[in-house]
């Protein structure tokens, strides 16, 4: 955890007792390092911005110290650099880290994160950079929750090792502490875990060749197959499969998809054993000139879609090739729904003559 000041004001403790990070104070605490570091450097050479993107990259070799400690050697390191091209005089080793500390204990929080991002970023100072030095620093003295979690989620995913799924907890852990407000007054572990746990669970979906919304049906089709070969003493057809677990015709066409791969020894011989039949997945029996006009009318549609108003384009991009729901569509563009839902309407009023005319002019054509 980052040590923080004892003159600080107070804040919630997590359950272990130790005080939750704070990303806003310590990205602070950087930059007034960096500012401390120019006034006692005195080169007109080195500039605050300049000092604190030097500062960061030597944080990860103090882990084990503190930040306020780990400010004060990087500073040092970054003055023998500075000395060594520019020629100019070092400040005693004493002095330096006297006046880095104090800057550092001086240093106060400008806001919440984005706001404190905000203004140093008017500064001239590359502080998203800064943040997520500070975060990936941050982030090994939290790594304890990314095994907590992945040893949770072995017993769900039992294809999965622990070790294969902490590289995905990383990215949940760090969007924690970059997200995460002290403030609220809950322990970040409260905060991180669930995040860490999504992240290991979209990272495994995001490995399956199968969407997430089919991820239930696979399931049952599992659970279903096991049960009816059980029962039956044998193993079940995609009908019986289908009429125990859904009876729609999705589900039939779905079923032939999740079978796992075979040999062309097993594909061309029959349930009864009988060999000689030509394999039915192996026979591509697509109508080529069918799919040439999918094709052509395709890069019409985009064409057209190309051809409208920006807001209707994106509008009819958003909600109906990438069907994204109509709420979350308004949210990212930051328009009413009603607004959305007129800019599509007006869209579609827009393709349909001219997908009609090009309909009337390729496929009857064709035919």
């Amino acid at each position: 955890m980052t040590t923080h000041l004892a003159g600080s004001a107070r804040r919630p403790r997590t359950a272990a007792g130790s005080v939750p990070p704070d990303i806003a104070l310590d990205v602070s605490r950087v930059v007034a390092a960096g500012r401390a570091l120019v006034n006692l450097l005195g080169c007109p050479d080195l500039t605050v911005p300049d000092a604190v993107t030097a500062l960061c990259p030597h944080l990860a070799s103090w882990l084990t110290r503190p930040l306020r400690g780990a400010l004060a050697a990087a500073a040092d390191a970054v003055v023998a650099e500075h000395a060594a091209v520019h020629g100019c005089d070092r400040p005693a080793p004493s002095s330096l880290t006297a006046g880095v500390a104090a800057a550092v204990d001086a240093a106060q929080r400008l806001g919440n994160l984005d706001q404190t991002i905000a203004t140093l970023v008017a500064d001239g100072i590359d502080a998203e950079r800064v943040t997520w030095d500070v975060i990936s620093r941050e982030s090994v003295r939290h790594e304890g929750l990314i095994f907590k979690e992945a040893n949770r989620l072995v017993r769900t995913l039992p294809d999965r090792t622990a070790d294969e799924l902490t590289g995905y907890g990383w990215a949940g852990l760090r969007v924690a502490l970059r997200n995460y407000d002290p403030d609220l007054g809950f322990a970040f572990s409260t905060y991180a875990c669930p995040k860490i746990n999504g992240a290991i669970r979209d990272g495994v979906r995001a490995e399956s060749p199968i969407p997430k919304r089919l991820t239930t049906f696979v399931r049952k089709v599992s659970a279903a197959e096991e049960k009816l070969t059980h029962a039956l003493s044998r193993v079940p057809t995609y009908a019986e499969i289908a009429a125990y677990v859904d009876s729609t015709a999705e589900a039939m066409d779905l079923l032939p998809r999740l079978v796992p791969t075979a040999s062309l020894e097993e594909l061309a011989e029959s349930p009864t054993g009988e060999r000689g039949r030509e394999p039915a997945c192996l026979v591509d029996d697509a109508d080529p000139q069918e799919a040439a006009i999918v094709a052509m009318r395709d890069a019409a549609l985009h064409r057209a879609i190309d051809a409208l108003p920006p807001e209707e384009a994106q509008a009819v991009r958003l909600l109906l090739l990438e069907e994204v729901p109509i709420g979350k569509a308004a949210a990212m563009l930051g328009v009413e729904a009603r607004q959305l839902r007129a800019r599509r309407q007006r869209a579609l009023l827009a393709l349909e003559p001219v997908m009609r005319a090009w309909m009337d002019e390729h496929v009857t054509a064709v035919a």
